[in-house]
């Protein structure tokens, strides 16, 4: 007998993401869409052995290779995990909400997984289409250094990607920005900023 979450994940789930290009490890999807990652993850505060309020919700998240290479100093893993992405949301957030999470439990399994999985084909999907350009990023990150949560990092993405869109005199002043602003980021700013244009010169010696 199939388990509740066997029936979210094996049944409803993975069939969709894999339909769309995605690669399954664990609880994590990855999809490449050029230098694009896509990811999908399933963030669950437990799954009972008996199954009985196991609450789950998911993570979606993108970020772009170059990003992820200059932000970390290190070139892309085999699969990224939706901390370690450029921008990231609560399925909840794309759909209006400000939280969503759901219930798993044996005799609601199949009917909790149908929504799932037209929150992904709603919600998850559009996301990625909208979002795999480094114009659509730059706006999105723009609006999270001004406003959200954690300016310090989106102040980071931001000036990497705008430095990938030939943009670095305004690169310089956000990473400035930033070191100024929150000084406990001021050390990962100057990582970045040295490795900007390590960057720069290896594309001129190829050239």
């Amino acid at each position: 007998m199939s388990s509740a979450k066997d029936i979210l994940i094996r049944d409803h789930l993975n069939p969709i993401l894999a339909e769309a290009g995605f690669r399954r490890k664990n609880l994590v999807w990855n999809r490449l869409a050029g230098d694009f990652v896509h990811v999908i993850d399933i963030q669950q505060t437990r799954w009972k052995k008996d199954e009985v309020d196991s609450t789950f919700t998911l993570n979606v998240a993108l970020t772009e290779r170059h990003v992820f290479e200059l932000s970390t100093g290190h070139e892309l893993p085999a699969v990224v995990k939706e901390v370690d992405c450029a921008l990231r949301r609560r399925i909840g957030a794309l759909m209006g909400l400000n939280d969503h999470w759901w219930d798993l439990r044996p005799n609601t399994a199949s009917a909790i997984s149908l929504e799932v999985v037209e929150c992904v084909r709603k919600y998850a999907l559009p996301f990625f289409a909208e979002g795999s350009s480094l114009e659509a990023l730059e706006m999105q990150l723009r609006d999270e250094f001004r406003g959200g949560l954690n300016r310090a990092l989106s102040g980071l993405y931001l000036a990497i990607t705008a430095h990938l869109l030939g943009k670095d005199a305004e690169s310089e002043h956000i990473l400035t920005e930033v070191a100024a602003d929150f000084p406990a980021w001021a050390g990962r700013a100057n990582e970045v900023r040295a490795r900007v244009p390590s960057r720069l010169a290896g594309s001129e010696r190829g050239s």
